[in-house]
């Protein structure tokens, strides 16, 4: 029997690193000193986290409950695909009425055919973020397939494999000179090892009772210093394509460093991180948003300071709400219509 639908660290651990990811965009839009700016890189890792946690949650979901093809893909199409449209037909709109000769239906179509996963002049368009949702999608296509490798592979080749899949196919985007573009660094092979890893640990729950949040603090400990140093030492020494390859450290660090802050027993802080994990996927669309609202409206003159911060993190919060709710409508409607 499982404790409970929801594992409450793994929430936790989900709503952090997308609050972290949100938190690094916003950074750079204050006024902040430089030696605090450093650290800036490391909030950023949060995708990877989220990546894992990703894997985990999806396999757990499988093991729990198997789905056939279609309606696997059904249910995320209902959950993820959506809300997504939604929120990029509102960017659509703003821009439009902004600068309507900035409007592209290539761009437009890109998004709702989901091919700009291929073409890195529009992967980002709109919000730039959004090449973060390509990667998602990428994932949910393969993971059919990544089940059926699952069944047949015993867990040490399984997690090998999967570590030297993602190693190669940084060392080809590096040969090819292509670490600058989104469409090869962000493609799902780089980070294929992190989703399976969290496959890997979701099937050790189910199986043989193993949590991983439950690792003794002294070895997360030694992971968090190992893993800060290889992925500050990297590029220092091999320059900006280690960055490549520096995420594999980070993101086991980063993983056992929101494992450690959520063994902090501070309610408030653990139900921000909670409240952040329910609403993460709303919270990662719509915050490009609050920032057009910003810069649209009467808070230019705040622009950099603790206010703007406030300000945004307030109406970010609200916009997420309101696309949970507005975007939920939406699905039931469609999974009324295609039972």
């Amino acid at each position: 029997m499982m404790e409970t639908k929801r594992i409450e660290v793994v929430v936790f651990i989900k709503g952090l690193s997308i609050l972290t990811i949100v938190l690094f965009h916003l950074t750079m839009r204050l006024n902040i000193p430089d030696y605090l700016l450093k650290f800036n890189p490391f909030s950023g890792v949060g995708v990877h986290s989220f990546i894992f946690v990703s894997g985990f949650t999806l396999y757990l979901s499988y093991l729990r409950r198997p789905l056939k093809l279609l309606s696997f893909y059904k249910r995320r199409f209902s959950a993820v695909y959506i809300p997504y449209i939604f929120v990029v037909i509102i960017f659509v709109v703003i821009f439009y009425i902004i600068d309507n000769s900035q409007f592209s239906y290539y761009s437009l179509f890109g998004h709702v055919l989901l091919y700009k996963m291929f073409d890195n002049e529009i992967i980002g368009s709109y919000a730039y973020y959004f090449w973060f949702i390509s990667t998602i999608f990428q994932f949910y296509f393969v993971f059919p397939i990544i089940v059926k490798i699952k069944e047949k592979v015993k867990d040490l080749p399984f997690i090998l494999g999967s570590l030297l899949i993602s190693l190669l196919w940084s060392l080809v985007v590096l040969l090819l000179e292509k670490e600058a573009y989104r469409t090869w660094n962000s493609f799902f092979l780089q980070y294929l090892w992190e989703f399976n890893l969290g496959i890997l640990l979701a099937d050790f729950y189910v199986k043989k009772k193993w949590k991983f949040w439950e690792m003794k603090t002294i070895y997360l400990t030694v992971i968090v210093v190992v893993g800060v140093f290889l992925f500050v030492y990297l590029p220092t020494v091999f320059g900006v394509k280690a960055k490549l390859f520096n995420d594999f450290f980070g993101s086991v660090a980063f993983t056992s460093i929101l494992i450690l802050v959520y063994r902090i027993k501070i309610n408030l802080f653990r139900e921000l991180g909670l409240l952040c994990g329910i609403y993460s996927y709303d919270i990662y669309l719509t915050h490009g948003l609050v920032f057009i609202v910003l810069s649209l409206f009467s808070f230019r003159g705040i622009y950099g300071t603790i206010e703007y911060a406030v300000f945004f993190l307030v109406i970010l919060f609200v916009f997420s709400m309101i696309n949970n709710l507005l975007s939920g409508r939406i699905i039931k409607v469609f999974s009324k219509y295609t039972k």
